[in-house]
């Protein structure tokens, strides 16, 4: 699976919709997601920095937010986090 260039699988963002933040590592973990997000947000980190980032990759992102670490200052501004949220 390329999750390098396109957005998340549909069923995988089911999968991860609406689960609450204290749990979103553990249950994508659990499904054997957590290296594919690491991998998808490390691709939107660097979309940023190239100033090349789509409309539809930052909406991706704000669904990705739960998993930003709360130190990552550049995911979580462009995940449209507030201050201390995370």
């Amino acid at each position: 699976m390329n999750t390098t260039k396109t957005e998340l699988p549909e069923d995988i963002r089911r999968r991860i919709k609406g689960v609450k933040m204290k749990e979103c590592k553990q249950k994508a973990k659990s499904l054997g997601l957590d290296l594919i997000i690491e991998n998808r947000l490390e691709y939107l980190r660097q979309e940023i920095e190239n100033c090349t980032i789509s409309t539809m990759e930052i909406l991706e992102l704000q669904d990705l937010s739960k998993f930003i670490d709360k130190h990552d200052v550049l995911l979580l501004e462009w995940a449209g986090v507030p201050e201390g949220c995370a």
